[in-house]
């Protein structure tokens, strides 16, 4: 860890809050949640937020508390195939992820894949 100046250093998983949108509903509200870096798509089921991190190429599983004030993760997993995950979606037992090889568009790399693709995960 390291300490910027004036500020005690802050363990890299530390809660913070964090601004949600519920669009069933409209309403914003704050939640207690660790730092989710490059973190892209959110699809919520239940007290389950999973989270889409393109830069690590991560999908990672937050469990909300009773009150939906607080998220802890649960898991962080890979695939074989992922290439810079933006978007999450839940459709029955699976999960949906995007790869939308954005790191091609920001870094002028060559392309990682000819076509964009949608991986079907199980929820775990």
């Amino acid at each position: 860890m390291t300490q910027a100046a004036g500020r005690p250093a802050r363990h890299p998983h530390a809660a913070e809050r964090r601004q949600f949108v519920f669009l069933a509903t409209g309403e914003v509200r704050g939640i207690a949640a660790p730092a989710l870096p490059s973190a892209d798509g959110i699809a919520r089921r239940g007290n389950t937020l999973y989270v889409a991190r393109s830069v690590d190429n991560e999908v990672d599983t937050l469990r909300l508390s009773d009150d939906a004030t607080r998220a802890t993760v649960v898991s962080a997993r890979t695939y074989s195939g992922a290439d810079t995950t933006t978007g999450v979606a839940v459709s029955g037992d699976r999960l949906l992820v995007t790869n939308s090889q954005m790191d091609t568009y920001l870094n002028g790399a060559p392309r990682t894949s000819p076509s964009f693709t949608v991986e079907s995960l199980p929820l775990r």
